[in-house]
């Protein structure tokens, strides 16, 4: 309700500005800041403090609007001071491009962060001339040239935190992405990595004024932290910007951005166009150094659209980094991770050709009957099937493998005869025998899926379809291995899955 409001404040205000004049008051401003270098404002010297306890007086009446919960109607004298708020911020920024003044600029900023507007709101970039703008970016450049975000770590420090930050530095220099961002995230926790308010203004500014000499600036950046402090005030968009291009070689650029982006974003969806454009920067990441690519993927692998967007990535891979994704893959039991596999496999399939769909779910296959002997060997008590995080996968191989029905049948009379003949295999424990119980129950699931896909027939095989009838009807499966009287829903979809075919 509170951002309905004060959208609402706003629109009204930049509406009204044409019919204005600026607010006199407001040119106190020259007189605080008067004998303060750029820097000392920059770096929240005393006049810096000054300056915002005589906004926060001139400009309180905005905050009922961006902070109240009982504000019913909008003011129309807040609406006349705010428009004279904001052309004295005009005032200062236009001064500040036609002069090559920083600090002019400044003084603008400092006003119309109140307000939460782009600069594109307020001034027109046509309006100045290009000598203007060449000269205030000689300016800027010198700004960006002298900023340093550098963390240092004190002599006094307790050791675990000098060692903490040693291991990042290590890892900026062994491009080893699980140092640097365990140390990024620690940062984040704990006081982080932002800006002054004032300073993420600036670099608001200069990307909206001269977007490449902003690019330029972070491209040169070989501090991660220092790259996650210039682009962190900027809007997605102009993130993507910044990413886009051939002309960023800069892995940590490259890598900080998608970070934000899809940290930023956890709790909704990107755009279809954010989207694609992600993939193309993960693309010109996995072309410049391959290695953090894929620490990206493990890093970054719990978000649900990076999975997206690297699904569209390697379907347009070739086998070899296809093969070397699957190598890289950690299989785990954890379920939590099926949508992001979901949504990982469709993408790829969505980019790729069926040849190499197979090829990846093929090598997955592998790589999962693999994880699951090594399981069984864990002896790990089981109480339901193990679908792993990279079940979408393998339910895939299923559907696209080329066996035939005779294929498909002999495959099912061998998973069936292994589940009925579990308590006569020697085992070492009955916790072996739920493993081994369940594994198969996993592949006759699977088996199920393909036969209700492809539209197999079992009513040939007369005895395979009463040892499955057999198989879901004993109650005392259902009891010792579900822990029911009543027919487990999983094996009740099973059942479903076959009997569509047999009833067709």
């Amino acid at each position: 309700m509170r951002e309905v409001i004060f959208k609402n404040y706003t629109e009204k205000v930049i509406n009204s500005i044409d019919k204005l004049e600026l607010n006199d008051s407001l040119l106190y401003l020259d007189s605080i800041l008067e004998n303060s270098e750029v820097k000392d404002i920059l770096n929240g010297g005393k006049s810096l403090e000054k300056t915002y306890k005589y906004l926060n007086e001139k400009l309180s009446f905005i905050n009922k609007y961006k902070y109240g919960f009982y504000v019913e109607e909008i003011d129309n004298q807040d609406v006349i001071e705010g428009a004279k708020a904001l052309i004295t911020a005009k005032y200062f920024i236009s001064k500040g491009i036609n002069r090559g003044d920083v600090k002019e600029i400044i003084k603008g900023i400092l006003i119309l962060n109140y307000f939460e507007l782009p600069f594109s709101q307020l001034i027109e970039i046509g309006d100045f001339t290009k000598e203007e703008r060449r000269v205030l970016s000689i300016k800027l450049k010198e700004f960006l040239s002298a900023l340093s975000i550098k963390i240092s770590m004190p002599n006094d420090a307790p050791y675990n935190e000098k060692r903490y930050f040693e291991e990042y530095e290590n890892g900026i220099g062994e491009k080893n992405m699980k140092k640097v961002y365990d140390f990024v995230e620690a940062i984040k926790r704990g006081r982080g990595y932002g800006l002054r308010e004032v300073m993420r203004g600036l670099i608001k500014f200069i990307s909206f004024i001269n977007p490449i000499l902003l690019k330029r600036t972070i491209s040169e950046r070989t501090d991660p932290l220092e790259i996650l402090a210039i682009i962190e005030p900027l809007e997605d968009d102009e993130k993507l910007i910044i990413g886009l291009g051939e002309d960023i070689k800069n892995e940590w650029v490259l890598v900080g951005i998608i970070y934000q982006i899809l940290d930023n974003n956890r709790n909704k969806r990107l755009g279809d166009n954010v989207l694609d454009a992600m993939r193309r920067i993960l693309d010109q990441l996995w072309t410049i150094n391959e290695e953090l690519f894929f620490q990206c993927i493990n890093y970054f692998g719990n978000y649900e659209d990076f999975n997206i967007i690297l699904g569209r990535v390697l379907g347009r891979a070739n086998r070899e980094t296809i093969l070397k994704y699957v190598n890289s893959y950690r299989i785990s039991e954890y379920r939590g991770d099926w949508e992001n596999d979901r949504l990982f496999i469709e993408n790829f399939m969505n980019e790729s050709g069926e040849e190499n769909s197979l090829f990846l779910c093929s090598e997955m296959f592998q790589k999962w009957e693999g994880y699951l002997k090594d399981f069984v060997k864990q002896n790990k008590y089981i109480q339901g099937p193990i679908y792993t995080n990279c079940f979408y996968i393998i339910v895939y191989y299923f559907l696209l493998r080329k066996n035939q029905q005779e294929d498909f049948l002999q495959e099912l009379e061998k998973i069936v005869f292994e589940i009925l003949e579990i308590n006569y295999i020697w085992c070492e424990s009955p916790i072996e025998i739920r493993a081994r119980f369940f594994i198969n129950l996993t592949y006759l699931y699977l088996l199920s899926i393909e036969c209700r896909h492809k539209a197999y027939i079992l009513a040939t095989k007369e005895g395979l379809v009463s040892k499955l009838e057999i198989f879901f009807k004993d109650e005392r499966i259902w009891l010792y291995y579900f822990n029911t009287l009543d027919k487990p829903s999983f094996l009740k979809e099973i059942e479903e899955n076959f009997t569509l075919t047999n009833n067709g």
